[in-house]
């Protein structure tokens, strides 16, 4: 599974070193990942989980 962005690649290392995760399989997601350097700071939101949040806001000042 390649990293999607610096912070989850930077999460799953600490997790690694808390034993967390099993020793060896965050460098293992690294291989995979093709361009390190160009990873975003944080993955964005797509389209369709910005409308479902902008849903649930709308509704839930509503009364049934």
């Amino acid at each position: 599974m390649p990293y999607k962005s610096k912070a989850q690649m930077r999460k799953f290392f600490a997790m690694e070193a808390k034993g967390e995760l099993p020793k060896g399989k965050a460098e293992e997601w690294a291989e995979e990942t093709k361009d390190m350097k160009h990873l975003p700071e944080r993955k964005g939101k797509t389209r369709l989980q910005k409308a479902k949040d902008k849903l649930k806001k709308g509704m839930s000042g509503k009364k049934r």
